[in-house]
């Protein structure tokens, strides 16, 4: 979507083998105050390799691993906020 991206320390600070990503997204509206959306990236072990399976309006595994959903579900809606935010222009604005 072309905006920068950065990671910090947090993760050689755990001993982890990554740290947060960060991406300031300007904000349309003039001294808006700054709006987060968040979400971890991490999964259970139990989700490699995970063949989620689609029943109607539901989606779960095959009973063989865990779905992993939570944080594979969490980061598509941040990115798919930021495209709209992008592609419609749309003034960023705190919730009230």
């Amino acid at each position: 979507m072309g905006y920068a991206v950065r990671e910090d320390d947090a993760g050689k600070k755990i001993g982890g083998n990554t740290g947060n990503l960060l991406v300031d997204v300007p904000a349309p509206v003039p001294d808006a105050p700054p709006l987060i959306f968040l979400c971890h990236m991490d999964t259970v072990q139990l989700a490699v390799g995970v063949k989620p399976v689609i029943d109607g309006d539901n989606i779960h595994t095959n009973g063989k691993t865990a779905l992993g959903g939570d944080d594979r579900a969490g980061n598509a809606e941040i990115l798919e906020v930021l495209r709209l935010i992008k592609e419609k222009n749309l003034p960023i604005l705190p919730c009230r």
